[in-house]
């Protein structure tokens, strides 16, 4: 069925009783497995490690071996875990994209690639780009393509060379049903650059161009596709995906959150955290040739259950739905299915 569809807590438990836990019986053993040999391998290598330390005067090359061993060890662990982790996206996560009617996972790469990115004039500092899961789909008559990724550079040479992160989240490329003649970007201050062709595009919101830059071909359509309405679910994109991450960074600081640091904390330091804070939520877009591509910040991977605990926990499952339910929502919650005429 394609389209809006709900499905609560119990409906999904029961779903998942019926179609997912029938197939994840027989992972769970197998994983248990890995994981036992995983821990294992933890205690060993911490062992070994602590020998050719205390043997490294006698022994000068153990440290190197110990270190290799670790290496493999670590390589093996993942290789194994990986191949679990598609078996599990294969057999279940399928199943929950499913719900939502004609949608697949895709086992494609770069079918957003980083040039056409850059020359939207977004990310241009980025050398490279790593793709995770993608989604394929079509809902409310809207065909849509969901690229989980990472977009870097690299800063500096040999011992002082740093990757630096330009973007880590999910790229939500979708179908209007209006063919914009002109073209639109929406970018972070830093991660923006005007492009020939483009003048910039100055709105009355003044939270919505807060740490923002608008370029457009075209003034007047532009502004047709930014309404107040549409800024105002466009900002709210960044912070729902967001949420967690900012969470956590309070928590970490050992600030309670409920007295809003963020905001608040008027020293340097709180600044500094309050605008990392606001420039990670803020979502970036390109409006180019009858398609939405929409950048929302998120800190963690989508479409992921924690293969270190059991596979057998529902809960894990519709936040995976959920997750996808939200994305779909950007569809609705934008009105990207409607026509609309300038």
């Amino acid at each position: 069925v394609e389209g809006n569809m709900t499905v609560t807590r119990d409906e999904f438990y029961k779903i998942y009783k019926e179609k997912f836990e029938p197939v994840l019986l027989p992972l769970e053993p197998g994983r248990k497995a890995l994981a036992k040999k995983g821990a294992m391998l933890l205690i060993i290598g911490i062992i070994i490690n602590a020998v050719a330390f205390l043997l490294s005067d006698y022994i000068s090359i153990l440290p190197f071996l110990s270190m290799g061993l670790s290496v493999v060890a670590i390589f093996w662990y993942k290789k194994n875990m990986d191949k679990y982790r598609a078996e599990l996206k294969k057999s279940v996560m399928s199943k929950i994209l499913s719900l939502f009617g004609n949608i697949y996972f895709s086992g494609k790469r770069n079918l957003i690639r980083l040039n056409t990115i850059k020359n939207f004039g977004l990310f241009r500092s980025a050398s490279a780009k790593t793709d995770d899961d993608i989604v394929i789909g079509l809902y409310n008559g809207c065909n849509f393509l969901i690229n989980e990724c990472l977009m870097t550079h690299s800063e500096g040479s040999g011992k002082h060379s740093r990757t630096i992160t330009d973007f880590r989240g999910f790229i939500f490329q979708v179908s209007m049903n209006k063919p914009f003649s002109g073209r639109t970007i929406v970018g972070v201050n830093g991660d923006i650059d005007k492009l020939p062709g483009f003048e910039e595009v100055k709105l009355e919101s003044v939270e919505f161009m807060k740490g923002r830059k608008i370029y457009a071909t075209d003034q007047i359509e532009a502004r047709y596709i930014l309404t107040t309405s549409f800024m105002e679910r466009f900002d709210n994109l960044g912070k729902s995906f967001f949420e967690s991450r900012v969470e956590s960074n309070i928590s970490a600081s050992g600030i309670d959150s409920g007295t809003n640091p963020v905001r608040n904390d008027n020293s340097f330091v709180g600044r500094q955290f309050a605008a990392m804070l606001e420039r990670s939520t803020r979502v970036s877009a390109a409006f180019i040739g009858g398609y939405a591509y929409i950048f929302v910040p998120c800190s963690e991977n989508l479409f992921d259950v924690d293969m270190t605990s059991t596979l057998l926990n529902p809960e894990a499952y519709y936040n995976i739905y959920n997750q996808l339910s939200a994305i779909l929502e950007i569809i609705d919650y934008m009105k990207l299915n409607q026509k609309i005429g300038l």
